[in-house]
Order: C-alpha cells, then structure tokens, then sequence
C-alpha cells in the first residue's frame, strides 16, 4: 500500500489545532504555500488528465458554442473570456486558435484567468504568448471582479471538484461533522464529531447515515459568478465529474502517480477530488433569476458542437497511421459512453434565454 511521510508542517498544523476539519485538511493538502499539491507541480496532468489535454477537439468544441452563443449577446459590445483554473492554458489556446481562424481576428473578445498559482501561470503564459503578440487581449487575476461593461462568459473545467469540502454525517438524529487528527507521529485518522455547522437548506431531507459534502469555496465563488451574470449579463459553462444526481455518500477520491489512493496515504503529494452536486449548484443559479441547461453528458454537448466534424477534418489531415491512431484514441477517450464522455457533465447557466441547436453542423 502507498504511504508517503507526512510533511512536518501538516503534523505542526493537526498538531496545533489538535483535531481540523475534513475542509481544513484537503486546503492545506492542496494549496498550502509551501506543501501543497497544486503548489508544488509544474504542471497539470502528472496525475490526472483533463479533456482538453487529452484532444484538442475539446477546447475547439468550446469554442463554436462561444461563437454560436456569441450572437445572443452581439449587442452587449466587448465580450470576456473569463475561465477559472486555466491549468495549461490548453483550452483557452484552443479557443483563441478558433476564433481567431473564424474571426479573422481577436476584435471585441477579451480573456481573463483565474489562476493563484504562480507556476500554472507562468505555464499559461508561455503557452498563449504567440496569441498576445497576434493582439489578443489577455490578463491575469485571483479575484472574481471586473469593471467594465460588457458579457461575461465564464468557462471551467474539472475546477469545482478540486476545492476543498465538509462532510457531514446525519447520526441518530444528529449532524456530526468529520474531523482529521493525528493518530500517532505518522498516522492520520478521522471521526465524526458533534457541531453547531448547518448544511444548506437544499439537503433538509436526509436520512440517518447519509453523508453530505458541502464546499463553502464552491458556494462562494458561484455566487459571485451568478451576481456577475444577474448584473451584467453573460453565461457559465462548466464541466466536471459526477453523476446527474448525487446520492448522499462519500466521494472524495485521492490520486498519487495516476492511482487511485486513499486521502491520507499521500497528503501534499496527490490530488483530493469529489464528485460535483449539480442539482445544488442549480438551486444556487435560481436564487439569481438564471436559465439552466442541463446537466447533459460532456458527449452530447461535444457532439452538439462539432466534436465529430473536427474529428473526420483531423484524421485526414495526415497520412501517418501513428497519428491517426493517436487522433481516434483520443477522441474516443473524451466521447465515449464507456469513458469520459458519460462520466462527466456539461452544465449551463445563461441570463438570456436561448435554445442548444440539436446539432450545430
């Protein structure tokens, strides 16, 4: 079994606060300035690989829904790009590549990441450079805050599921909320203890043994998201992992060298996810008046957009059967009933009323 030496500034943090909330524990895990995981990689993908990684159809799919949803809000003047956890910058380049090649140009689109980690922003740099110097208008910020008029359209992908979250655990009646602590010098361990912490509304009605994650990150952030497109008009796509409807378990899951592990086997050296509650996060849009679309499979949504068109364009763009073959393993990987095109979602939160063509080609 995997098991790496906690670092000695974890222990010193358990060790202070004697017991830390499960919310505590996975924020230092992943974004502890010195330890933590997304602090210390270079990049992303070591363990885990996202759609647009994987195949660049998926940041191009992207982009022909921005192109076709674009017109909805042609009278808005400039409009903005602004993706939360840029990783890469793979798919904000493949969206600008797009645009570009159908624009002509970069007129009346600005892009804005959301990044707070300075090595993932440097990889970002480097990686849209050629765009900047073509004259796309690119900046960078760690808040959700922008000034001038216009749309916004908020994109991310597998971003809501890295933030840290709570457990809590109906018991007898009684909510209990899970605390981490050190078990001996090398050893962490959990319980579920009593609390004076609520669940949202949303999770009223729940059962004895019924587990419950909630990310105050995840609340806060769509709020200020939902208040932008409520005052300024605009739309949030967003992809991630889980199921249409969340059933009320445990679904953190840990990953250390492309293996799944458990959350305490490798603290501050693998990612800490959970599976998205998307019937909450669309409770959440309807207190700001917004339209929902979805959630839908990430399958529908790429095919819907073009996803097949650019695959047949690609696989006759070469002659070389190694790259042929790379093309279709790709594509099924993000696609596929039986990969990742089932497996995660595509949901849509808009101020405008408009309709997703049964197929855009």
């Amino acid at each position: 079994m995997l098991k790496k030496k906690l670092p000695e500034n974890l222990k010193d943090f358990i060790k202070d606060n004697k017991k830390v909330s499960l919310y505590k524990y996975i924020e230092f895990c992943l974004f502890n300035n010195l330890n933590g995981y997304y602090q210390k990689n270079s990049s992303v993908g070591k363990d885990f690989v996202t759609s647009p990684e994987i195949s660049q159809i998926f940041g191009e799919c992207v982009a022909f829904f921005l192109l076709y949803i674009s017109k909805l809000f042609s009278e808005d003047g400039n409009k903005k790009i602004f993706e939360l956890g840029p990783g890469n910058g793979t798919m904000v380049n493949d969206i600008l590549r797009i645009i570009q090649k159908y624009q002509k140009n970069y007129k009346n689109w600005e892009v804005i990441l959301y990044e707070k980690s300075k090595k993932l922003s440097n990889i970002q740099k480097n990686k849209l450079t050629q765009h900047k110097s073509n004259g796309a208008r690119i900046s960078w910020t760690n808040r959700i805050h922008i000034k001038p008029k216009g749309p916004i359209f908020f994109l991310c992908n597998e971003f809501f599921d890295a933030l840290p979250i709570d457990q809590f655990k109906l018991e007898n009646g009684e909510l209990k909320l899970k605390k981490i602590y050190l078990k001996n010098s090398n050893e962490l361990s959990s319980l579920y203890t009593k609390t004076n912490k609520k669940v949202p509304k949303f999770y009223n009605n729940i059962n004895n043994g019924d587990i419950i994650e909630v990310s105050n990150s995840l609340k806060n952030i769509l709020t200020k998201v939902f208040e932008l497109l409520n005052k300024r008009s605009g739309i949030l796509v967003l992809f991630d992992y889980g199921p249409l409807n969340k059933k009320n378990i445990d679904t953190l899951q840990s990953i250390n060298k492309k293996k799944k592990c458990g959350i305490f086997d490798a603290p501050c050296f693998s990612d800490i996810t959970h599976h998205l509650d998307f019937q909450y996060i669309k409770s959440l849009a309807k207190i700001h008046n917004l339209k929902c679309y979805g959630p839908m499979t990430q399958r529908k949504f790429l095919l819907t957009f073009g996803a097949n068109e650019r695959f047949n364009i690609l696989l006759k763009s070469t002659k070389n059967k190694n790259k042929q073959k790379k093309i279709i393993q790709s594509y099924n990987r993000i696609v596929s009933n039986s990969q990742m095109g089932q497996l995660f979602k595509c949901i849509i939160f808009s101020s405008k009323n408009f309709t997703l063509p049964k197929n855009l080609f």
